[in-house]
């Protein structure tokens, strides 16, 4: 399904956050000053993002004045700014200004930090923010996009393609599998088998010179196997980052002072529409105050970064969402 990511940008900071979604979901990305909603049209996903200002999403005008013509896509909105995205008071507020009634229904809203720089601002508005006891601040984080991404990603959100009809096989709140009569891009029909599980997190632990991985006993393989820490988001409302975190404590016994994301991949895209996004764990401190799950037969076992890709040639690491982390994060090791 085609995307746009359409953005206005004062300071920078609702640009950036188009950009790198943008790029996470090979969209096209639009600058609203110079979008009209006749270019929004041949798109299936609207995502729209903007500062706020005194109350206001800037240039919101675009979707709300024009949504009986954008009602039948998916809208997504981000905001940007330098209030805590989970104070509710405001975010109610913000949709009773900005929204028609429309789109208070249909429309999935998003809160960003932003940043905020007194140098950068205007007098009235710098006075302003005084007066709100509102302190200089710089909260634009990648992280801060994961919710929308995952939200995207989930099968109630967005089915992998059109079907005209459906089968449900299996349905519990970690996995459905269902089988769907599809009519493909190339006119032919097919009947594809759809195994949906929860959207998951891996995460490497890391230090200068030593990634951890977990040995992993797997009844499927009956085998012991290396793996990165990894699980689903099955906690409601968990975002990926949250999730990182707990699994990480549950796995592998640590916490860690920076998670940098690594992007996602598919794990299985022929039948299969998890999608598992990647997290790289640094400055580790070790903690032992959460329990596994009773399946989880593990140990955690450190190893040099300089030996990791010799390891995968041959083939000690078989685990491919393991392998995919590996590289993401690694690829610029020398192991020569």
């Amino acid at each position: 399904m085609s995307t746009v990511v359409v953005y206005k940008s004062k300071y920078g900071s609702a640009k950036q956050y188009a950009e790198w979604i943008a790029k996470e979901l090979g969209a096209d990305l639009k600058n609203a000053d110079e979008t009209k909603v006749e270019d929004l049209l041949p798109y299936d996903t609207v995502i729209y993002g903007a500062g706020i200002y005194i109350g206001c999403i800037a240039g919101i005008a675009l979707i709300a004045n024009n949504f009986r013509q954008l009602k039948d896509k998916s809208v997504i909105v981000f905001t940007v700014g330098v209030t805590d995205p989970e104070e509710k008071r405001r975010t109610e507020d913000l949709l009773l200004k900005n929204f028609t009634p429309d789109m208070m229904k249909k429309v999935r809203v998003f809160h960003l930090r932003g940043a905020l720089d007194y140098d950068k601002v205007g007098l009235v508005y710098k006075l302003m923010l005084k007066k709100e006891k509102i302190e200089e601040v710089d909260g634009v984080k990648k992280e801060e996009i994961l919710p929308l991404l995952a939200y995207l990603a989930s099968p109630k959100t967005k089915s992998a393609a059109p079907a005209e009809s459906c089968t449900k096989i299996y349905d519990t709140p970690r996995l459905t599998i269902e089988t769907r009569h599809v009519h493909l891009p190339n006119g032919k029909d097919r009947n594809y088998l759809f195994v949906q599980p929860v959207p998951a997190v891996c995460i490497l632990p890391t230090d200068e010179e030593h990634v951890y991985l977990i040995r992993q006993y797997r009844a499927v393989i009956n085998e012991y196997i290396l793996e990165v820490p990894a699980g689903g988001m099955d906690h409601a409302g968990e975002t990926p980052l949250q999730c990182a975190k707990r699994e990480l404590a549950e796995e592998a016994r640590f916490s860690a002072n920076e998670f940098v994301p690594r992007g996602y991949v598919y794990s299985t895209p022929g039948f299969c529409t998890e999608k598992l996004w990647l997290f790289e764990a640094r400055g580790l401190i070790p903690c032992e105050d959460c329990a596994r799950d009773e399946d989880e037969i593990i140990d955690v076992v450190r190893i040099k970064k300089s030996e990791i890709f010799a390891m995968i040639a041959r083939g000690e690491i078989v685990d491919a969402k393991t392998i995919a982390l590996l590289t993401r994060s690694l690829a610029k090791v020398n192991t020569d």
